[in-house]
């Protein structure tokens, strides 16, 4: 099933974007979608949709029916309705232009190919144009993704909210990000032998630092590959509390099954890191 742009109204945007309220003065009348066929995830899809909205919150749904009186109603009709897109992997509002390093916030300016302790959500404009263009394409909540160098830095979640009082970041630290597809390889930092064993090395350098981190700071450890804050955000990986994504391409057969969780020695994300990937705004 395809829709095009012009026949796809996005209930999510509508919901992330409530008029503002005023103090002294009533509430905005309530917003009612009606007319529509609504797309239901695990449900069959409402013909002749009413759909009603109060204070940017959904209230009521059902098939056909009258709006309440008062409402500012939007005709639906020969339209499709759906919640929200979410595109997970993205740099919407960490870059506007790519050839302008002023408006470039994706990538920690380091030689450094660990940047573990890098958080995208510190780089996230929402007043970006590119933010206001997705979210009238019907996205309306993102993974910001950092990049560059062999272990990126932390992706967060974020909605795209253009009501100035709502914070949009909804997760400040989603998951680490390690990059070892193409891109890294032909860039000739390592081949894919020397690149896994450097890994290995920092994830044995991230528990010697849980350890000791009082051991670290006074000078009385080996040196370790990485900064202290890197080596703590990448502790908490290895402790389950920080999902890891690798970003590869398995374009040579030899690299395919390196990435199993056991031979990394990673544990499954806890129940609180799992809560928080589940999280949406209320």
């Amino acid at each position: 099933m395809s829709f095009s742009r012009r026949s796809l109204l996005s209930l999510g945007a509508l919901a992330l974007a409530p008029p503002a309220l005023a103090q002294g003065k009533p509430a905005p009348k309530p917003l009612v979608i009606r007319g529509a066929k609504l797309i239901r995830a695990g449900s069959p899809a409402l013909d002749d949709a009413l759909v009603e909205i109060r204070d940017g919150k959904i209230t009521r749904v059902q098939a056909g029916g009258a709006p309440p009186a008062g409402a500012e109603v939007v005709d639906g009709t020969g339209k499709t309705l759906s919640a929200g897109f979410i595109d997970l992997l993205t740099g919407v509002g960490l870059m506007e232009i790519d050839l302008e390093a002023s408006s470039r916030h994706a990538e920690h300016a380091s030689s450094d190919p660990i940047r573990a302790a890098f958080l995208a959500a510190d780089g996230y404009d929402p007043a970006a144009s590119a933010v206001a263009v997705t979210r009238s394409g019907g996205i309306t909540s993102l993974g910001i993704v950092p990049r560059g160098g062999l272990v990126s830095g932390q992706s967060a979640f974020v909605d795209l909210v253009d009501e100035a009082t709502l914070s949009p970041i909804v997760v400040q630290r989603l998951a680490l990000h390690v990059a070892i597809d193409d891109a890294w390889l032909e860039a000739g930092h390592a081949s894919i032998g020397s690149t896994l064993l450097g890994l290995r090395e920092l994830f044995d350098d991230a528990r010697e630092f849980k350890k000791n981190p009082g051991g670290f700071d006074k000078n009385q450890m080996r040196k370790l590959v990485a900064s202290r804050l890197d080596l703590r955000a990448v502790g908490e990986a290895l402790a389950g509390k920080l999902p890891v994504v690798f970003h590869v391409d398995f374009g040579h057969e030899q690299d395919r099954g390196a990435f199993q969780r056991d031979r990394w020695a990673l544990h499954r994300p806890d129940g609180e890191a799992r809560r928080q990937m589940g999280h949406r705004r209320a």
